[in-house]
């Protein structure tokens, strides 16, 4: 009768155990679709961020070789003023 007893008590303590992890796991469930989420939109972020470059590389590739007056010398206003904010002045 003895076992009976050890038995049903080890029985009644896993059944108490398997009772209060029910809340526990849907706590945790809940837990991993924010994080499932999370990484949902950083994933569309770095998807459209590697999209944009690879646009601008096929951009680049397109426009082919780049002469050597536009990478030393500037070509328009726009470059004589970039040129002139970023440069340090000359001295005399």
């Amino acid at each position: 009768m003895t076992d009976l007893t050890t038995r049903r008590a080890q029985l009644e303590q896993i059944k108490e155990d398997l009772s209060s992890a029910q809340p526990a796991i849907k706590d945790e469930m809940a837990r991993l679709r924010a994080v499932r989420d999370v990484c949902r939109g950083v994933g569309e972020r770095f998807g459209a961020i590697v999209g944009a470059g690879d646009e601008r590389l096929a951009w680049l590739e397109a426009r082919g070789e780049v002469s050597v007056d536009e990478v030393v010398c500037s070509t328009t206003i726009v470059y004589n003023q970039c040129a002139r904010l970023s440069a340090p002045p000359r001295l005399s």
